[in-house]
């Protein structure tokens, strides 16, 4: 008898399971024969999440048994020690049909494995939306980018200074540089906000003292999902912005290019004799971008060039000579020195005495400003050792380790005025100031990102976000595709027979390479499902 027909005849629904977790593989492998099920119009509109966390598991079965009415202590799964969701958007015609054909081939392919399955119900009510209070706002997420702030909170867990104590039993929404649609506005703020509206957000509430922030510490608040809620708190402090742009990826990156702003701004400078501070950084003044050829630091660079108070020199650094010619290409030499502005891209690592050739370029007077992109010792010590007289050092990146420290120059702190600070992101203006350069078509955000996926990507892309090259990854939540890298679409287009993907590349190719407008509008309205 054929196999698959086999299969179907003798597979049976089982009430009574093994505490033995199914092997990771075995269960990618269930999961991927879901992906191969028949749906509507091709769409593949369904999302499929496993859950293996004991506590997490447990909490849904207990959620589940309440709806299903059953006593306290009843389990509605039967002991199976991992769950299969099978979720799909409730605008789409097909989603049920679509769904159950999922199912239907998961079940199959559990049973060949020797693996047992069964279908449960109530799934429907267990993740239906939640009714927002008079103080809520519920939005529609487009797009989120992932960033590496993300990365160590899942690594570090409560450990992490954002996470609350009891992320175990009550998991967080990850993900804190988003934007997209307000669907529906709790009566104490529709003066101000509308159904309709593109939103994007401040995620640095800091408030009441707390440093509680979307994406690590609240359970409906963040920006790896469909919907979320919108807690009063982000309405009172003014966290909530309207997006009146075109694209929402930049409103997305104007989080993380608000970090960048905010770093300029808050560098400061002194004047002998005078107990004053000037903020920002020095006009006209020289300005080195250590390790700067990623992500941050090319959002550090398109601002540092184009906004009004501007340094005279600027000096990008990196090891990676990959990143830095890529910097090079988006940022020609030759036309900010039409501009006046002397660019350097310097890769570091082919210097025997990096310090040395940092300071000949600079004319053998170090540097007003130097931004360190990198919780790098060598590089922090760097970027002490080129401080010229006033230098600022900010440094920027963050470390996982709470005792990371480097050698910084003392005698230059005494004598020569250098100063440190660091910043860890922006401010609300600072992200005004983002959206309205960006609007201006002053700056371009879309240099930082190098990757686009859907919301399936998110998790694995977070977990393993340090061992993916390039900069930074935009996850688009409506839509379900593997990490895919902008100068790989034409590759993704013919391993997954899919001309769609030559689509977005012609237009990324007419745009330098770089992520935009049209590439967006063109995955929405041919990638997303829902109408």
């Amino acid at each position: 008898m054929n196999e698959i027909i086999k299969a179907m005849e003798e597979r049976r629904s089982i009430r009574k399971f093994k505490p033995d977790m199914p092997t990771k593989e075995d269960l990618e492998q269930i999961i991927e024969a879901g992906l191969y099920a028949a749906n509507g119009m091709g769409k593949q509109a369904t999302i499929t999440i496993a859950v293996t966390n004991k506590k997490l598991r447990d909490r849904l079965s207990a959620i589940n048994a309440k709806i299903g009415g059953w006593k306290e202590g009843f389990d509605p799964f039967y002991g199976a020690p991992a769950i299969l969701i099978v979720l799909a958007d409730k605008n789409w015609a097909n989603r049920v049909y679509d769904g159950s054909l999922v199912m239907g081939n998961m079940m199959l392919a559990a049973y060949s494995l020797n693996l047992g399955s069964i279908w449960i119900h109530r799934a429907k009510e267990e993740f239906e939306l939640p009714e927002i209070t008079d103080d809520e706002i519920l939005v529609k997420v487009v797009s989120d980018s992932i960033c590496m702030s993300t990365y160590k909170c899942a690594i570090l867990g409560t450990e992490h200074k954002r996470v609350h104590e009891d992320v175990a039993e009550h998991p967080a929404i990850m993900g804190h540089e988003f934007a997209g649609d307000i669907v529906k506005v709790g009566k104490n703020h529709q003066e101000q906000f509308k159904p309709g509206m593109k939103f994007t957000l401040q995620p640095a509430l800091n408030y009441k003292g707390t440093m509680w922030s979307p994406g690590y510490s609240y359970e409906f608040f963040g920006g790896d999902t469909t919907y979320c809620v919108i807690p009063a708190e982000v309405m009172e402090l003014g966290c909530l912005l309207e997006y009146k742009g075109r694209a929402y990826y930049e409103a997305s990156l104007a989080e993380p290019m608000s970090c960048s702003i905010g770093a300029f701004h808050a560098a400061y400078h002194t004047q002998m004799g005078v107990y004053t501070h000037e903020m920002g950084i020095k006009e006209n003044g020289k300005l080195a971008i250590m390790a700067g050829a990623g992500p941050m630091g090319l959002g550090a660079l398109t601002y540092a060039l184009h906004r009004d108070v501007r340094p005279s020199m600027v000096v990008v650094t990196d090891i990676n000579q990959d990143r830095l010619d890529r910097a090079e290409e988006l940022f020609p030499v030759a036309d900010y020195k039409k501009e006046g502005i002397d660019l350097h891209f310097v890769n570091t690592g082919s210097f025997e005495d990096p310090v040395e050739e940092l300071i000949k370029i600079s004319g053998g007077t170090g540097y007003d400003d130097v931004l360190c992109y990198a919780p790098v010792s060598a590089v922090v010590t760097q970027s002490s050792a080129i401080l010229g007289r006033d230098g600022c050092l900010n440094f920027f990146a963050g470390p996982t380790d709470k005792k990371f420290s480097a050698e910084m120059n003392f005698y230059d702190v005494h004598y020569n005025s250098t100063h440190v600070m660091g910043t860890t992101g922006g401010n609300t203006a600072d992200m005004i100031e983002s959206l309205e350069l960006t609007a201006a078509k002053r700056i371009n955000p879309a240099v930082m990102v190098t990757h686009i996926g859907g919301l399936d990507a998110a998790a694995e892309t977070t977990l393993n976000l340090p061992k993916i090259p390039g900069g930074k990854k935009l996850i688009y939540t409506h839509l379900s595709m593997p990490l895919t890298a902008l100068d790989e679409l034409r590759k993704a287009a013919a391993e997954r027979n899919d001309e769609r993907y030559n689509a977005l590349a012609d237009i990324v190719d007419a745009h330098q390479g770089l992520w935009c407008p049209e590439a967006e509008e063109y995955l929405l309205a041919n990638f997303i499902t829902e109408k």
